[in-house]
C-alpha cells in the first residue's frame, strides 16, 4: 500500500536516486549547449551534438527495457548509472576530445535509467498502489528536474565556467549509485495473508 511504501527505506531510496539522477541529466541538457560553445565549438557543432545526444538516449530508452529482461533490473540500474557517472566526469574534464565518448556514455546511462525507474518500482512495490508511489517519487524527481537546471546554470554565472558545475553532478550521481545498492524488491513479511 502506499502508506507502508512511504515508510519503507527503499521508497526513500528510489526518491533520492530520482532527484539526484533527473537533476543531473536536465543540468546536462539544459546548459550542455552552453559548455560546448564555452569549449570553442562552433553553433552548428553544438546544435547538432545536442540533437545526437537526444537520439542516443532515445535509442537506450527503447533497448534498456528489453535488456532488464536477460539481466535483473536492479544491477542494469547500477550499470547504468556508473555508464552516466562516467560520462558526467568526461563533461567534468571540459576536454573536447572526450566530448563523444562522454555524451554517448551519459545518452545510454541515462535513456537506460529513465526506462528503468518506472520498472523498478513496479518490481519493487507491486501493481497496489503503483500509480500513488510512482506519482509521489515523480515529484521528488520534478523537485531534482527544477533545482539541476537553475543551479547547474547558477554555479556557472558565479565561477565563469561549467567545470564546478559538472563536477557536482558527478558527486550527486556517485551518491545515486551508492543510494542503488539500497534499492530491492520489498519482501512482503511471513505473518502476511497467503492467496489460497
Amino acid at each position: 500500500s502506499f502508506s507502508a511504501a512511504i515508510k519503507s527505506p527503499v521508497f526513500w531510496a528510489i526518491s533520492f536516486a530520482g532527484v539526484f539522477c533527473f537533476y543531473s541529466i536536465l543540468g546536462i541538457i539544459s546548459n550542455l549547449f552552453l559548455h560546448l560553445r564555452e569549449m570553442e565549438f562552433s553553433v552548428t557543432y553544438a546544435s547538432n551534438a545536442l540533437s545526437i545526444f537526444f537520439a542516443i538516449i532515445l535509442v537506450a530508452k527503447l533497448t534498456s527495457g528489453a535488456i532488464a529482461e536477460i539481466i535483473n533490473e536492479h544491477r542494469l540500474f547500477k550499470i547504468q548509472l556508473a555508464l552516466m557517472t562516467l560520462g558526467t566526469v568526461g563533461l567534468g574534464i571540459g576536454t573536447p576530445v572526450l566530448v563523444w565518448p562522454a555524451l554517448i556514455a551519459v545518452g545510454l546511462g541515462w535513456g537506460g535509467l529513465y526506462t528503468l525507474f518506472n520498472y523498478i518500482i513496479i518490481t519493487t512495490f507491486g501493481v497496489k498502489s503503483a500509480g500513488k508511489i510512482g506519482g509521489a517519487i515523480s515529484f521528488f524527481e520534478g523537485v531534482g528536474s527544477g533545482l539541476g537546471i537553475w543551479l547547474t546554470a547558477y554555479i556557472s554565472d558565479q565561477t565563469g565556467d561549467y567545470t564546478t558545475s559538472f563536477w557536482l553532478i558527478v558527486v550527486l550521481l556517485s551518491i545515486a549509485f551508492v543510494i542503488s545498492f539500497f534499492i530491492k524488491p520489498i519482501v512482503p513479511s511471513s505473518d502476511a495473508p497467503v492467496a489460497t
